[in-house]
């Protein structure tokens, strides 16, 4: 199921296509270069709209399937996995909160790609690249400044 937005007056349908048809370009791209990870092998007979990898030093990548809509790539060599999500269980209302939380931006991120079209696509992908680059960066910051608060997790 794709996610729901309400339509603005004067969306060009055709431009949310070449837009959507732009995302899910970006995202292959992404599959090159590091196959996502799944916490199960069962993971794998279903789509999944949160995904683990190991690649670069985002939290989080938006990325789009073709037929099944918006995904998230959460990275595990982020701080924040590392010292937040990895020490919840798997399933866990907590863990699930948060990636709930990350598959929203994801969806947020191309849901405005495709249909805020006051800007060029390009422009607007590159500005959400530095959104992601950003805020990964300051809750990196964060994490660097908290790990204290995790100290008796072990």
């Amino acid at each position: 199921m794709e996610e729901e937005e309400e339509e603005g007056v004067g969306i060009d349908l055709r431009q949310v296509q070449d837009r959507k048809e732009l995302l899910e370009f970006n995202s292959d791209k992404l599959k090159l270069e590091d196959d996502a990870k799944y916490e199960d092998e069962d993971d794998k007979e279903a789509f999944r709209r949160v995904r683990y990898w190991d690649h670069g030093r985002n939290l989080w990548e938006s990325a789009t399937d073709r037929l099944e809509g918006t995904y998230v790539l959460i990275n595990r060599l982020h701080p924040f996995y590392d010292l937040v999500l990895s020490k919840l269980e798997k399933g866990s209302p907590e863990r699930q909160s948060l990636e709930a939380l990350f598959h929203a931006l994801a969806v947020g991120e191309n849901q405005t790609i495709q249909k805020f079209q006051d800007i060029d696509a390009k422009v607007a992908v590159e500005v959400f690249s530095k959104f992601s680059r950003s805020s990964s960066h300051q809750i990196d910051n964060w994490v660097n400044n908290n790990w204290s608060l995790f100290d008796d997790e072990d």
